[in-house]
């Protein structure tokens, strides 16, 4: 049986003089099942780099492609070193993609077992892979992605573009992907949902920053960090939910936040 697993996620990066935080929500989604929660979409790799998915987390097809998040994190792991740049992480992603994919056209695509209704909305995103870090002393956040062809029943290669930095931002750099209804939208557009409203009282110079551009220091990124993702829980309940993980990272070391709930 076709089993995909994690059909909706939220991911937060931020870049700022002080550091880089990049965040991910902990609620995985099968199809046609209840949520259930986990805590595997984001993980730490060699020389103080972050890898998170925001694709599909797990696909096992008996007798043809599988592929896990949890795999590739080993892989990168083993393969990576001390010394390994962020831009070297990126390329090696890549290669692993092309090997564990190689046969997904025939296997999965033309033989009519994946749907673009399995995945989500537009439905031909299989995918999506964050990683940041520093290079050359500077924060730097790449995504990869990684995209069906349905009308040549074709995976594409694997696609790299820097988020961050993004030269229309000087203090603040963020990315973020969410869930349908995009909580972070509505903040961004001024859209005084539930969700927002919590965040502005509840981290009020974090959000005025945001808005504004300015410098922050780097725990209170973290906090802007989860209050963003709080805002994508409350969009998306359903696919989008805690625990959420956070790492920051700076070029002397990286540290891990773990939160249960939302900030109160």
């Amino acid at each position: 049986m076709f089993a995909p697993r994690c059909l909706a996620t939220s991911i937060v990066v931020i870049t700022t003089r002080h550091g880089i935080v990049i965040g991910a929500d902990g609620k995985f989604v099968t199809k046609g099942n209840p949520a259930i929660p986990a805590n595997t979409k984001i993980s730490l790799l060699p020389n103080k780099i972050v890898i998170a998915d925001a694709g599909l987390e797990n696909l096992n097809v008996p007798g043809g492609s599988s592929y896990s998040f949890d795999s590739l994190v080993e892989y990168l792991r083993s393969n990576a070193s001390s010394r390994t740049s962020v831009t070297d992480m990126v390329a090696m992603t890549e290669r692993r993609l092309s090997q564990v994919f190689e046969s997904f056209d025939d296997t999965v695509l033309k033989s009519g077992v994946l749907k673009a209704e399995n995945l989500p909305p537009p439905g031909n995103a299989v995918l999506e892979l964050y990683i940041a870090g520093y290079e050359h002393g500077h924060p730097l956040a790449y995504l990869i992605e990684l995209d069906i062809d349905w009308l040549a029943l074709h995976l594409k290669a694997p696609v790299e573009s820097i988020v961050c930095p993004n030269p229309a931002r000087t203090s603040l750099c963020l990315y973020w992907t969410g869930g349908a209804q995009h909580g972070i939208v509505d903040l961004v557009m001024g859209v005084q949902t539930k969700g927002v409203q919590r965040a502005v009282d509840t981290i009020p110079v974090e959000i005025e920053a945001l808005n504004k551009d300015q410098d922050l220091p780097l725990s209170q990124t973290v906090l802007l960090g989860h209050g963003l993702l709080d805002i994508e829980v409350e969009a998306s309940p359903e696919t989008i939910g805690y625990p959420l993980t956070i790492f920051a990272i700076t070029p002397s070391g990286t540290r891990k936040h773990t939160y249960a709930d939302s900030l109160k």
